[in-house]
C-alpha cells in the first residue's frame, strides 16, 4: 500500500493544492451531484465478480489517525479535506487488495488501472467547490497526456475546452476540440461542441486560427453559421468548387447528417446551370427528406423534380410517395398518367396498382394487377410480394387450395423476407384442408422460431406450452480471460472494477473499448454482453449478441435480448395512465433497444423516440414546467412518462384496439384512421396486420406484439399468448 500511495503522490503532488490531499478518491461521502447521480445499487453481481477484499496494516493506521482528526475538527473546509483523504485511502485499500485476486494476475500495469478515474473525479469535485482552481486544468491535462487510450479522453477534452472558453483562450479551445471524436459524443455534448466551436471562430482572427486546423473542421457548420469564412475552410484553402459541395453533401447524407446535406445540395443547385446536375441534387434532397420521415417536404421536392423533367419512372415514384401520404386519388391519377402518356407497363407500376386496389379492399381488381405483374415480369424482385398478397386474398375468399399454392411457391423460392410468414400462412391454410399436416407444420414453426412473432402465433394456435428458460448468468465468468491481449485485459479489469464501485456509466466506456473483432472466443464476447447487461447498457449488450452466431448463443441470452430495463419507470407510469407496462417497454425496445440517448434522422429523441413538437404538446398537457425537449427527452423518466401518455391517448382514439394503437405510434394517428376505414370489416386480426400498407409499420406492429408476449413469458411466467381482444389497458 505504501508503494502504491507513493506512486500516486509523486504523480499528483505537482498539481495538488496544499489544502487538499494528494492521490485518488473513493466515490462515497462526497457532496457532489456529479458523483451522486452515477452511483447505483448493484444486485446479483457479487457471484459473478467475487473479489475477496482484505486489509492492510498501513492503510488501517492511516485511516484511524485521520478518523480521529475528523472527530475533533470543527472547520468546514478541513472536515471536507479529511473526508477526501479517508476516501482516497479506502479507494486504494480496496484496489490494492484486489490486486492479489486472479482477475488481475496477468496485468502488468496494475498500479495505473483506474488511476485516471481517481484524478478525474478529484478534478470534477474540485470544480464543483472551487470552479477557478488552476489545479483542475492541470489534472485534466495529465489525463490526456498520461492516459491516451482512456475512454475519458473525449469527455476531458470537452471539459478543458470549456475551461479555456471561460478564459477566452480560443486557440486552446480549438486545439482540444480537434482532439475529440464527435461521433462518440452524446447529443447534448455535440451541442456543446458546436457552441464552443462557433464561439472560438467568432472571437479570434479567423485566418490565423482556422488555416492550421482546416482539415479537421466541420465545414458545413462553418458554411451555415459563418459564411464569411468560406474561403478559409476548404482543405486546399480555396473556395469550395460546385462538385466538391455536392460530394460533401453526399458524404453528410451517408453519415445521416441530413439537414447539413440538404443545405449543401441547395447551395449546389443555386450555382449550377446544367439541368441534369440540378435534377441529381433535387433527387438527393427528396431522398434526404424521405430518410428523415418528412413526407410533405419529400413530396414538395419530388414535385419540383417531376416538373423539371417528367418521365414514366418518375411519375411512378411520385405515385408511390403519394400513396405513403394517403393521397390515393392523386396516386391513381399519376399511375394512370404514367401508363397513358408513356404506354409503359413496368413491374412497379402494376404492383402499385394492385396495392392501391387491395388497400381499398377491391380484391378482384387487386388480383388482376398482381397476376398480370407475375405473368409479365417473372424475374422481378416484386414477384414474392405479389404472390404473398394473392395468397392472402385467396385465404380471405376461402379458396384454400389456391392460397396453399401461392405460399408454397414462396417457400420453394426461399425468399428470406416472406419465408416465415408464408410458412405460417401455409399452416393456417392446411388447417382448413388437412388438420393433421397443419398441426405438424405448426410444431415445426414453434421448434425453429420459438420466440418469433410467427412462432408465438403457431404456439397460440395449437395451445402448446412454452419451455422455461434459466436466467442464471454465473457460468460465464470462467471464460473471461481466454486469449486476451494486454490492452483488452486492461479495459476489462478497469470496467469490472468501476462496476464494483457502482460507477456504471464509466464502466460502460471501458467495456465498449474492448474490440470484439480481435477476439475469437464467442464465450468471452458473450461475457462482454453479460457485463453490459448488468451495467444497464441494454443497446450495446444487444449489439454484442449480434457478433455471435445464433447456434453459439446459450439459451439465457434472451434475458439480454429482451432486457427489462427501466421497468420501475414503465410500471410507475403504466399505473398512472392505466396501461400494461409491457406495452411501452415493448415499444421502447423496438424503437431504440432501450437507448436513452438515441436521435433519429427525423429528430425523434430518447428511449421512446418522441419528436420535440409532440413532446412540447404532451408536456403542456401534463403541466410540466420549463420543459426543454433537447435536454429533457434524454432523461429516461421524462421520456417514458411522455411516451406512455402518448400510448394512452392513442388507445383512447382507437377504442383500446392494440393493433391500431401500436400502428399509430409508428405511422401517425391520421394515417391509421384512413386504413381503418377499409380494414375495419376484417374480423381476423392476424389478416388485418398482414394487410397494413406500410411495410415498416406492418413489421413494427408484429415485433411490438412479439416483445409483449416474450416479456410476459420470461418475467411473469405467463403462458405465451397473443390475445388481440385484450387491448392496451
Amino acid at each position: 500500500m505504501k508503494r502504491l500511495l507513493i506512486i500516486i503522490y509523486i504523480t499528483m503532488s505537482a498539481c495538488a493544492p496544499k489544502h487538499m490531499p494528494p492521490g485518488p478518491i473513493l466515490f462515497t461521502d462526497i457532496p457532489s451531484k456529479i458523483i451522486t447521480n452515477e452511483i447505483y445499487e448493484i444486485r446479483n453481481f457479487d457471484t459473478v465478480i467475487d473479489l475477496d477484499y482484505g486489509g492492510k496494516n498501513e492503510a488501517q493506521k492511516m485511516l484511524q489517525k485521520l478518523t480521529e482528526e475528523l472527530k475533533n475538527e470543527t472547520d468546514t473546509q478541513k472536515i471536507y479535506d479529511l473526508k477526501f483523504q479517508i476516501a482516497y485511502i479506502n479507494y486504494f485499500h480496496e484496489f490494492d487488495s484486489a490486486l492479489a485476486h486472479n482477475i488481475f494476475s496477468e496485468i502488468k500495469d496494475r498500479d495505473t488501472i483506474v488511476r485516471e478515474y481517481a484524478i478525474f473525479f478529484y478534478a470534477e469535485t474540485l470544480r464543483v467547490h472551487d470552479k477557478n482552481n488552476p489545479v483542475i486544468k492541470n489534472m485534466f491535462e495529465n489525463i490526456i497526456t498520461f492516459f491516451p487510450e482512456s475512454p475519458l479522453q473525449n469527455m476531458v477534452n470537452l471539459k478543458i475546452a470549456r475551461i479555456y472558453a471561460e478564459e477566452k483562450n480560443y486557440r486552446k479551445v480549438m486545439e482540444h476540440l480537434h482532439n475529440i471524436r464527435r461521433e462518440d459524443l452524446s447529443y447534448t455534448d455535440k451541442k456543446i461542441f458546436k457552441e464552443l466551436q462557433i464561439k472560438a471562430l467568432t472571437h479570434e482572427k479567423k485566418d490565423d486560427l482556422i488555416r492550421p486546423l482546416c482539415p479537421q473542421l466541420d465545414v458545413v457548420t462553418l458554411l451555415k453559421e459563418l459564411p464569411e469564412i468560406q474561403t478559409l475552410c476548404d482543405y486546399r484553402n480555396k473556395e469550395l468548387k460546385r462538385e466538391e459541395i455536392f460530394a460533401l453533401g453526399e458524404s453528410y447524407k451517408k453519415n445521416m447528417k441530413y439537414t447539413d446535406a440538404i443545405y449543401l445540395f441547395e447551395e449546389y443547385i443555386q450555382g449550377t446551370q446544367e439541368q441534369f446536375k440540378k435534377n441529381n441534387a433535387l433527387k438527393e434532397i427528396a431522398d434526404c427528406y424521405k430518410r428523415m420521415g418528412n413526407l410533405e417536404e419529400q413530396a414538395r421536392w419530388f414535385a419540383k423534380l417531376r416538373s423539371e423533367a417528367p418521365d414514366a419512372q418518375g411519375l411512378e415514384r411520385f405515385a408511390v410517395l403519394e400513396l405513403k401520404r394517403e393521397k390515393y386519388n392523386e396516386a391513381k391519377e399519376l399511375l394512370a398518367r404514367a401508363y397513358n402518356d408513356f404506354q409503359t407497363l413496368s413491374d412497379e407500376l402494376l404492383f402499385m396498382l394492385g396495392r392501391v386496389q387491395l388497400e381499398e379492399y377491391n380484391l378482384e381488381q387487386a388480383k388482376l394487377f398482381f397476376g398480370l405483374m407475375i405473368e409479365k415480369f417473372k424475374n422481378s424482385s416484386l414477384v414474392q410480394a405479389a404472390q404473398f398478397r394473392l395468397g392472402m386474398i385467396a385465404f380471405i375468399e376461402g379458396r384454400y387450395t389456391f392460397a396453399k399454392k401461392y405460399f408454397e411457391e414462396i417457400e420453394n423460392n426461399k425468399n428470406e423476407e416472406y419465408a416465415i410468414s408464408a410458412l405460417y400462412w401455409k399452416a393456417r391454410t392446411l388447417d382448413h384442408l388437412d388438420s393433421k399436416s397443419a398441426y405438424k407444420l405448426f410444431g415445426k414453426i414453434i421448434e425453429s422460431y420459438p420466440l418469433h412473432y410467427y412462432g408465438i402465433l403457431a404456439r397460440n394456435f395449437i395451445a402448446a406450452k412454452p419451455k422455461t428458460i434459466d436466467s442464471n448468468f454465473n457460468g460465464v465468468y470462467a471464460t473471461r480471460l481466454e486469449s486476451l491481449d494486454e490492452k483488452t485485459k486492461k479495459y476489462l479489469a478497469t470496467g469490472e472494477y468501476l462496476l464494483k464501485l457502482g460507477l456504471f456509466s464509466y464502466a460502460k466506456k471501458e467495456i465498449e473499448k474492448i474490440d470484439t473483432k480481435k477476439i475469437k472466443s464467442f464465450e468471452f464476447i458473450y461475457y462482454r454482453a453479460v457485463l453490459q447487461h448488468f451495467l444497464k447498457d441494454h443497446f450495446n449488450a444487444a449489439m454484442t449478441l449480434t457478433k455471435i452466431p445464433n447456434e453459439k448463443l446459450p439459451p439465457n441470452h434472451v434475458y439480454i435480448k429482451w432486457s427489462r430495463g427501466y421497468f420501475d419507470l414503465f410500471t410507475r407510469f403504466g399505473e398512472e395512465f392505466k396501461i400494461n407496462p409491457y406495452i411501452p417497454l415493448s415499444i421502447a425496445r423496438q424503437e431504440t433497444i432501450l437507448r436513452n440517448d438515441a436521435v433519429s434522422p427525423a429528430d425523434a429523441m430518447g428511449l421512446m423516440q418522441i419528436i420535440p413538437k409532440t413532446a412540447n404538446e404532451i408536456a403542456k398537457s401534463l403541466g410540466i414546467q420549463n420543459f426543454r425537449p433537447e435536454v429533457d427527452l434524454f432523461d429516461p423518466e421524462i421520456n417514458i412518462r411522455l411516451g406512455t401518455y402518448l400510448i394512452s391517448s392513442l388507445a383512447n382514439t382507437f377504442n383500446n384496439n392494440s393493433i391500431h394503437t401500436i400502428a399509430a405510434y409508428n405511422a401517425g394517428k391520421e394515417i391509421v384512421e384512413v386504413w381503418n376505414k377499409t380494414m375495419k370489416n376484417i374480423a381476423d386480426r392476424e389478416i388485418a396486420i398482414e394487410l397494413i400498407p406500410y411495410k415498416e409499420t406492418r413489421e413494427y406492429v408484429k415485433r411490438v406484439l412479439q416483445n409483449i408476449m416474450v416479456y410476459e413469458l420470461l418475467y411473469d411466467q405467463k403462458n405465451i399468448k397473443l390475445d388481440f381482444k385484450k387491448g392496451i389497458r
